[in-house]
């Protein structure tokens, strides 16, 4: 049966459960054991076979809405399933769908994405231990698919025109200097005044919180 609904709602009820510790590095930790409390397990691709890390990774990279869970494991998790810089942080079997849980962590009020942009289907927990509080969203749901592309099509672009500028121009440079277009995505205000960058107090978390447990309250009713 799954208990995804009561995990998230615990997170919404009991928030200092979640962000209490002693500093934002046992976030993860911390939340791990809490997803331990609602009945779910370790386990690895050891016992569930390879060629699922494989077809999952591939699955999750596509942006796919929808995993569905096709092994025998119906209530346990995966810690860095494709490892700790890789996207999901935790990889849920839940009953008949394959969840991907994202954490994320800070002393301010908004995530730092570096160079991922977030997922359309993460399940996205932001928590801050200096700020004591704890919220989540869907990355489908701050992030539209056209946005997604525009932002990721930038840096493709970019990397491009960084390629074309250093062999036309730099390739002679005698110190190796040149160009190198990194990857940083960011919430900010510089462009859109009225853009959300305060996930913990903003018009839109508790749409975005209800639609986590809207979503999670379907996966019940699938069992």
């Amino acid at each position: 049966m799954s208990r995804i609904y009561d995990f998230f709602s615990d997170i919404k009820n009991n928030p200092l459960d979640y962000v209490g510790w002693s500093s934002n590095s046992d976030f993860e930790k911390q939340v791990i054991e809490q997803l331990e409390t609602f009945g779910y397990y370790e386990t690895d691709f050891n016992e569930l076979g390879n060629s699922y890390k494989t077809y999952w990774r591939k699955l999750i990279e596509s942006d796919d809405r929808i995993i569905e869970n096709v092994t025998q494991l119906k209530q346990n998790y995966i810690a860095q399933p494709f490892g700790t810089q890789r996207y999901p942080d935790v990889l849920i079997l839940d009953n008949k769908t394959v969840l991907c849980l994202e954490l994320k962590s800070s002393k301010g009020t908004k995530p730092v994405w570096n160079s991922g942009l977030p997922k359309a289907n993460g399940l996205y927990v932001f928590g801050s231990y200096v700020k004591k509080d704890i919220t989540f969203f869907r990355g489908s749901d701050i992030l539209s698919d056209e946005d997604r592309k525009r932002l990721s099509g930038f840096f493709e672009d970019a990397m491009e025109n960084a390629e074309s500028f250093n062999q036309e121009y730099m390739s002679n440079q005698e110190f190796g200097f040149g160009v190198y277009a990194r990857k940083m995505y960011q919430n900010q205000q510089t462009y859109n005044p009225q853009a959300i960058i305060n996930f913990f107090q903003n018009r839109r978390r508790y749409d975005l919180e209800g639609q986590v447990l809207e979503y999670c309250k379907g996966l019940q009713h699938s069992d």
